[in-house]
């Protein structure tokens, strides 16, 4: 269970490691396919002028690239990290699953198993109870964020989106552009998922409660397991602000709105 979650989590963070940097090494070094009309990869302005001077561009081209490689490597620090603690969420619910499941293969008849089984049940219910309060930690720290992530999303997808239509060549820019909104989809996919994946695995329990045998659990076990299910009929949602929630509906209401914000924008310029 865990291995399985820890495999998905270093997937997704080498996925996003090979865009980002793929990214990152297009924008850096696209300029220098333009032959002698070399150029820096961001406009800037220096209080020297580079244009005459060498050793003044390369220098100011090599601080630019440094950067952007920095800024990169924080962005996946930062993002695979959230996704990380998201999706490890998942592997606590797995946990429950499998104790929940065990319980009716327990000897009710013998005193130390029924001993055992209470000491299980207890277990689950504040394993459970902790699940719920760190999805509630996790949205109180990150909520706010999340919600101006996803905000800023839309524009820069919109906007991204627009600027590649506009193209009539296929350039470094062109290609910088495409590889920026690839990377941008998928991070804001990563979160999406991993958020829908924790909503689905909550409700989950439920579930794995109606299966089990109660004929053979003692009183104080079917009390323990009306609880968890009472409180699993309330799903995990990570929260991006009061009104998105981190699903993959979400993320497909992200796609229509920001194509729907492009419409606006080339109509505007029709």
């Amino acid at each position: 269970m865990q291995d399985k979650v820890d495999f998905l989590a270093r997937k997704y963070t080498k996925y996003f490691f090979i865009i980002i940097l793929t990214t990152i090494v297009v924008v850096t070094f696209g300029g220098l396919t333009k032959g002698k009309n070399i150029t820096l990869p961001f406009k800037a302005s220096y209080p020297y002028d580079y244009n005459n001077c060498s050793s003044k561009f390369w220098l100011s081209y090599i601080s630019q690239c440094l950067s952007v490689y920095c800024g990169g490597l924080v962005t996946i620090g930062f993002e695979t990290f959230i996704m990380v603690l998201i999706i490890q969420i998942c592997s606590q619910l797995d946990i429950i699953y499998h104790r929940l499941q065990t319980l009716p293969y327990l000897n009710k008849n013998n005193m130390s198993n029924e001993t055992k089984e209470a000491k299980i049940i207890k277990e689950c219910v504040l394993h459970h109870n902790y699940i719920y309060t760190l999805s509630e930690k996790l949205n109180d720290i990150f909520s706010i964020v999340f919600g101006v992530q996803f905000v800023g999303s839309i524009v820069n997808i919109c906007t991204l989106v627009y600027s590649l239509t506009s193209r009539n060549e296929l350039n470094d820019k062109f290609f910088a552009h495409a590889l920026l909104l690839q990377s941008m989809l998928f991070q804001i996919y990563i979160y999406c998922y991993a958020g829908n994946e924790v909503m689905l695995k909550s409700l989950k329990v439920a579930d794995i409660i109606d299966i089990v045998d109660w004929t053979m659990l003692a009183r104080k076990t079917k009390e323990g397991l009306l609880l968890i299910a009472v409180r699993s009929k309330k799903p995990i949602i990570i929260s991006g602000g009061p009104m998105i929630s981190m699903t993959l509906t979400t993320f497909v209401t992200i796609l229509r709105t920001s194509y729907a914000a492009y419409n606006l924008l080339e109509s505007s310029h029709a």
